[in-house]
């Protein structure tokens, strides 16, 4: 699937969002206020990424159809920080929404990308947004979405399928963890999506009080560590002092023991 922009993205597109309206395009890191625009544009090295968003949709009225700070912010340390890293590897998005993640790694040279939510009505959106984003051509793999919900052995199953392989290289999920009940669910899907060289990377701004220690004790019990990843001040508002409780973080889980 995908492969609807350009060498620089999808760049009329862009133009027409911004036309519409200015404060569409998005070059920082923070999306305050952006989320029931119809389109925002995020600029990257390798060009601008145009995300359609969804909140005003019929059908697809939910937090999934918009690009959250979280999302914005994983996908800028991707790309800043973790250059070559996704160079012909798979990557799955959990909980993909608009699929921003996947995107950003495609255009990161992954051999595969997925994007996957449980909400089909999203997956339409995802799948708007890869045809519009998508590279074609050398050094660009293959993009898709499919349907997963967390737990779920067969959805699993199709997703293992679409990496060719029994575990995926990255696993990467933003703005995804604001529900306490689904925490085992979704650590259980990144641990059978995981081998040992699998790295997972979950962005987040917690919005609970015991987020981050209810998602720790989660892959503790699953065998799983779970690691802060330090951000760079122009990603996490200056930390703490700055922000407050809900500062954009990211965190590293990967099968305990593996290297």
């Amino acid at each position: 699937e995908g492969g609807g922009a350009g060498a620089f993205g999808n760049i009329g597109q862009a133009v027409r969002a911004v036309a519409a309206r200015p404060e569409a395009f998005q070059g920082g890191a923070y999306l305050d206020g952006t989320q029931q625009f119809e389109r925002v544009v995020l600029p990257r090295k390798g060009g601008v990424i145009t995300m359609a968003q969804g909140w005003d949709r019929p059908g697809q009225r939910s937090t999934g159809a918009a690009v959250w700070t979280g999302a914005n912010v994983l996908t800028k340390y991707m790309e800043e920080k973790l250059p070559g890293e996704f160079e012909g590897k798979s990557v799955i998005e959990l909980g993909a929404g608009c699929s921003l993640g996947a995107i950003q790694a495609q255009w990161l040279g992954a051999r595969v990308a997925l994007a996957t939510d449980g909400d089909v009505a999203v997956l339409d959106l995802a799948r708007e947004n890869i045809d519009a984003n998508a590279k074609a051509g050398a050094g660009y793999g293959t993009i898709g979405a499919e349907k997963l919900y967390w737990g779920d052995e067969a959805d699993i199953a199709k997703c293992r399928a679409a990496a060719q392989a029994d575990s995926y290289d990255w696993i990467i999920g933003a703005d995804i963890t604001y529900k306490r009940d689904t925490w085992p669910y979704l650590v259980d899907t990144i641990k059978a999506l995981s081998g040992e060289q699998t790295r997972t990377l979950l962005a987040m701004e917690p919005r609970l009080r015991d987020e981050v220690e209810g998602l720790r004790d989660a892959a503790a019990k699953r065998g799983m560590s779970f690691q802060e990843v330090m951000l760079p001040k122009e990603l996490n508002r200056g930390g703490a002092d700055a922000c407050g409780f809900a500062c954009p973080r990211i965190f590293e889980l990967r099968l305990s023991g593996a290297q």
